[in-house]
């Protein structure tokens, strides 16, 4: 073999190092791209997680149902309460969103829980007003999205309609929360 064969083979090894390289590369890029969907998954379903643990805590539920009735009133200690509390629910479903965005995260996920849960209440009489302030403090591909969603499911129940513990009952009314009268009166 004279030095221009070898050079041959040294060249078609060189080849097949290279595309068996590139194919490693595109498994292993496959791989984290999977890997960071499940993360993001993981990360998706612990925040959305903390906003509930949120709601148990004394007094904040009674805020939150109360909101959906009628944010406006609300004393503006409340207002601030319950715009904390909406917040934390909102920026986790508004990094979700860039997650898609971005190819991190798997769209059906957001979709079945941050995305229909805030469309739907911000249908609500008293969240709608919170949002028409606050939407603005809020990344403005997401904000549309939102109002977006909330328009295309204009007709929709809201969460109190879906939801019926989340019905705010004032203990001296005569109603049984949002939208429902009280039985017998």
């Amino acid at each position: 073999m004279d030095i221009m064969e070898l050079g041959a083979i040294g060249e078609l090894v060189g080849g097949v190092a290279v595309i068996a390289t590139l194919v490693y590369l595109a498994v292993q890029l496959q791989q984290t791209k999977e890997m960071m969907r499940a993360d993001s998954a993981r990360s998706t379903a612990k925040d959305y997680s903390a906003f509930m643990y949120e709601l148990i805590e004394p007094g904040r539920m009674e805020l939150f149902r109360r909101g959906f009735d009628d944010f406006e009133s609300m004393e503006p200690n409340d207002q601030a309460r319950v715009h904390a509390l909406l917040n934390t629910g909102v920026l986790a479903s508004q990094a979700s969103f860039m997650q898609v965005g971005r190819g991190a995260a798997e769209e059906t996920m957001v979709a079945a829980y941050g995305d229909q849960f805030w469309a739907a209440t911000i249908r609500s009489g008293g969240y709608a007003a919170w949002w028409d302030k606050a939407k603005g403090f809020f990344n403005s591909d997401f904000a549309r999205h939102i109002d977006t969603l909330a328009a295309e499911q204009r007709e929709a129940p809201s969460v109190p309609e879906l939801l019926p513990w989340y019905r705010w009952t004032d203990p001296g009314s005569k109603s049984k929360g949002i939208g429902t009268p009280a039985e017998g009166g």
